[in-house]
């Protein structure tokens, strides 16, 4: 079952910070699916939670400049 969460990302303005964003998950070792909002600065996701963590989606974002919080 896959593990929905959203994150408020900080600095996110533009359809340039979400490809920023997309373009780094692909980084990651597992599969993300993300749905991106920048008028209300959020990023839906979801993941399979056997194949990876929250925490690394987190510092992914982190990692290309954007300061991010877990909403749900």
């Amino acid at each position: 079952m896959k593990k929905k969460l959203t994150f408020s990302v900080e600095g996110m303005k533009c359809g340039s910070c979400v490809k920023k964003i997309q373009d780094s998950f692909e980084e990651l070792d597992f599969d993300v699916e993300a749905s991106f909002s920048v008028e209300e600065k959020t990023v839906s996701l979801s993941f399979d939670p056997d194949d990876g963590e929250s925490l690394e989606i987190k510092k992914q974002i982190e990692s290309v400049g954007f300061q991010v919080t877990k909403i749900s």
